[in-house]
């Protein structure tokens, strides 16, 4: 019974491109390396594994 189920996880919030491209401008102001785990972690640990499936997916395909 859909009743007695646990309520759904909550939802990540969505990241725009303007907020992935300031996190990344302020960690090189900062000097500090501009990686895709970097910038993940400047955005919070939510978005971690987001950002890391996306820059892995088309690995095999450049390759």
């Amino acid at each position: 019974m859909i009743w007695t189920l646990p309520p759904p996880p909550p939802r990540q919030r969505a990241l725009g491109r303007d907020e992935i491209v300031g996190a990344a401008i302020a960690l090189a102001d900062e000097g500090a390396a501009v990686t895709m785990k970097s910038v993940a972690a400047r955005l919070g640990p939510c978005m971690s594994m987001a950002l890391n499936a996306t820059s892995t997916a088309g690995k095999a395909a450049a390759i």
